[in-house]
């Protein structure tokens, strides 16, 4: 153990999922650790399907219409690793049409330090796994104080007609 680090990161919290009809868009909170976060795993059914840094992850090369169980753990340089986090049921779509998919985002546009979704006034917005942010009446979220040339995972959810929907959207914001 690097450092005589004896203690595990914590358990990664607020698991949440966008699913496509192929590939589920994963995100969470930031776990912590004395030392520091390594990175974490995702498994898909008990077994490690991807190895990532940020909290977020694309699973891809999914089953259309088919449920599937995701849980986090992480990890720290010392090998130390979390328990899981708690499970979560996430099934894919049957079906994926370019209406559905692109109905939750009308306009996305990236500048200096932030970035503009126009969504569903009944949306919200879960920047990188950890920050949620409202739509206003007109459906303009706007998430600022991003550095310019920084890539953030973007999930909206929408509420609307009681129905939740998600949509994932990753974006790199770039310096102008």
């Amino acid at each position: 153990m690097a450092n005589g680090d004896r203690i595990a990161p914590s358990v990664p919290a607020g698991l949440d999922a966008a699913a496509a009809r192929t590939s589920v868009w994963l995100s969470w909170d930031h776990s912590t650790d004395a030392v520091g976060v390594a990175g974490y795993r995702v498994l898909r059914g008990g077994v490690v399907v991807l190895t990532v840094r940020d909290p977020w992850a694309n699973v891809t090369n999914l089953k259309a219409g088919t449920s599937y169980t995701f849980e986090v753990v992480a990890f720290d340089a010392a090998g130390n690793t979390s328990a899981r986090s708690a499970p979560l049921v996430v099934r894919t779509r049957r079906t994926q049409s370019a209406a559905t998919t692109l109905s939750a985002v009308r306009r996305v546009a990236a500048r200096r330090g932030s970035v503009a979704l126009d969504v569903a006034t009944s949306s919200y917005v879960v920047v990188d796994g950890r920050r949620r942010v409202r739509a206003d009446r007109r459906g303009r979220v706007t998430v600022s104080g991003l550095r310019p040339g920084s890539e953030h995972a973007f999930i909206v959810r929408s509420t609307a007609g009681g129905r939740d929907r998600s949509t994932a959207v990753r974006l790199l914001v770039t310096a102008r």
